[in-house]
């Protein structure tokens, strides 16, 4: 036999070995019931709905329209509130998710990756209650707390139907909401020639994804108490770039007094220039790769004869603004996003959340947050995953090798771990630690910080799943809302050897998450049996407090004192080491910080023992 006919059966001979002792995934839930549940029956300011039962006691009212569909020309304009319902609204299914390039973040066929997807008709909510008959709703005093979840998707990717909220309405007596908003080039799309024409501020802002938002919290104000929510106890809650977003509602004067408290998981502070957003990459002020004029660049080149940028520049320049705004809201959906390279998951490299000026300001959310006064001031907890990076790096050939559909080995083990440790650090020096020391700067003592360090994935020498992915970006949701099936459930990520403790740490979470959802402060949780979550204390360069949240296994849930900054990462990089070349330390360097406020030359130049003066900045790249 041939060495690599004996190499392919035993690489077939240890595929089947991994498969039957590979620790199994959870199996999917049962299919849900569609039909209407009387006691459903809820009078709304549209009309009535009427909602199915759903898992953990509750009913859910799914796919109810919040707004007008964004189609047609009010594309690209502020949400208008939705008509009212000719007959009653059967709310069983989830409503159209948002255009977007298909993968991951989707429940779509594999096949239809990297095309186009969804509907610009996508403006639906879904609501969550305990099953309460329309008689027994708490009304007055004994309302619940209302808890929105915004989805995470590089605000290019993802839909509210992948999160199923029962868990907390049910198990914490909540009313649990989530939401589609445009996403990509629809939700997040500034150029002057729809500017110039814009009806209003909002319709000129670009930030038509954050206006969904908002007017979906308008719709809450008016219609949650028909479902036993208290319209004064609104919890905004999202991860990455839900986070983000959520973070956006704090600077933004629109979102002023449509929530009472903030959870940002994962989320960062960046926003866009209206010059990044508008201008072309080659501009004296140069634009974002994904500009509007870059968008209209692409879609020019390939019309012209012969085809090419310079001629769709030519052909742009003899373009009215009323000429370039019919031009692009001729173009279908399918067209515009067709004119961007998809990412990871199907995310698209877009300038999202713009600093218009009206609907968000101009200058960065960290200047806005420092300043008392200046922002929508609430109760908040802000986190990160211990190793956000690895689920990026996890899915990149770039540093995870796949062989035979059946083997996973990171490329260099001890590069990976190094990269991933520097990146992750940066990401919770800057979103948790750093945020939470610029509000308490700003007078804000109700800031409440945390960790999440589960990495309890399954091992074996074929795939090290656990280390190779980790705390990764993400997998704190499905312990928060306590549902591990569906767009999270992946083999070898939560077996059923890890079902008891993965479900005492979810309960945990969930605790806290509805205690500070009533009552603004986590405290011992729901039951107050739990550790005591203590806010956040540390100012400027100082250590803070914040709770890492774990299985006994790793030392549990526990309160730490830790200080991490851009600072303190700087002199990690500096002295550490374990780097293995001068171009790995300068490349952290340049990754971490180029094009950023904390750039600095002179760093850079002198990093480590031999500086970085010969190598080029640019040539690195996150992922």
């Amino acid at each position: 036999m041939g060495i690599w006919k004996a190499l392919l059966l035993a690489a077939i001979v240890c595929g089947l070995f991994i498969w039957h002792q590979w620790p199994r995934s959870l199996p999917e839930p049962a299919a849900l019931s569609a039909d209407p549940h009387p006691d459903s029956r809820r009078q709304l300011a549209q009309g009535t709905a009427v909602g199915i039962s759903h898992r953990n006691n509750t009913f859910a009212w799914l796919g109810i329209p919040y707004a007008r569909p964004p189609v047609g020309e009010l594309r690209w304009r502020a949400p208008l509130p939705g008509k009212a319902f000719a007959e009653p609204l059967l709310a069983n299914r989830y409503g159209s998710f948002c255009s977007q390039i298909a993968g991951q973040m989707v429940d779509v066929e594999r096949q239809q990756w990297g095309r186009p997807v969804g509907s610009e008709d996508c403006l639906y909510l879904n609501i969550w209650s305990p099953a309460f008959t329309a008689a027994a709703l708490p009304r007055g005093r004994q309302r619940l707390p209302v808890m929105v979840w915004i989805h995470g998707g590089g605000n290019s990717a993802g839909a509210s139907d992948g999160y199923d909220l029962s868990a907390l309405a049910g198990q914490h007596k909540l009313i649990t909401v989530s939401l589609n908003y445009r996403l990509g080039p629809l939700g997040w799309f500034s150029h002057t020639a729809l500017r110039d024409r814009a009806a209003s501020a909002e319709d000129a802002s670009g930030n038509y994804g954050i206006l969904d938002i908002v007017r979906a919290l308008q719709w809450l104000q008016d219609n949650v108490a028909a479902f036993g929510g208290d319209p004064g106890n609104v919890t905004v809650f999202g991860e990455s770039a839900g986070g983000a977003n959520i973070a956006a509602l704090l600077v933004s004067p629109k979102a002023a007094g449509l929530f009472h408290r903030a959870i940002i998981q994962s989320g960062s502070l960046r926003s866009t220039s209206l010059a990044a957003a508008e201008n072309a990459a080659d501009a004296e002020i140069p634009g974002h790769a994904g500009s509007s004029t870059e968008l209209l660049l692409t879609l020019l080149a390939g019309e012209q004869q012969p085809p090419g940028r310079e001629a769709a520049r030519r052909q742009l320049e003899k373009m009215s603004g009323s000429d370039i705004a019919a031009y692009l809201r001729a173009k279908t959906a399918g067209e515009i996003l067709h004119a961007y390279k998809p990412l990871v998951g199907g995310m698209l490299h877009i300038p999202t959340l713009i600093g218009d000026g009206e609907v968000l300001p101009r200058q960065n959310f960290a200047e806005v947050l420092a300043t008392p006064g200046a922002y929508n001031a609430v109760p908040l907890i802000t986190g990160a995953n211990r190793d956000e990076m690895k689920l990026f790096m996890f899915l990149s050939p770039r540093y995870a090798e796949r062989r035979y559909g059946l083997l996973l080995r990171a490329r260099d083990a001890a590069l990976y771990q190094r990269r991933a440790r520097y990146l992750s650090d940066d990401w919770r020096a800057r979103s948790v630690h750093e945020l939470a020391a610029q509000l308490a700067r700003a007078g804000n003592r109700r800031v409440y910080a945390y960790r999440f360090d589960w990495d309890e994935q399954a091992n074996s020498i074929f795939a090290p799943i656990d280390t190779m992915l980790g705390a990764a970006h993400g997998m704190e949701i499905p312990f928060v809302i306590n549902h591990f099936e569906g767009l999270f459930n992946k083999p070898g990520v939560f077996t059923t050897a890890t079902r008891s403790s993965r479900e005492t740490l979810s309960q945990a979470m969930m605790s806290y998450w509805a205690a500070f959802a009533r009552h603004g402060a986590p405290g011992r949780g729901s039951d107050t049996q739990l550790p005591a979550w203590q806010a956040w204390s540390g100012e400027g360069g100082q250590a803070g407090q914040a709770i890492v949240f774990d299985t006994p296994r790793d030392g549990g849930i526990r309160m730490i004192t830790e200080q991490l900054s851009v600072q303190t990462l700087k002199q990690r990089l500096q002295r550490d080491g374990d780097i293995a070349s001068r171009e790995e330390r300068c490349g952290y360097y340049a990754l971490l910080y180029r094009g950023t406020p904390q750039w600095n030359q002179q760093e850079y130049l002198n990093l480590g023992r031999e500086g970085c003066g010969d190598i080029d900045p640019a040539l690195y790249v996150r992922l």
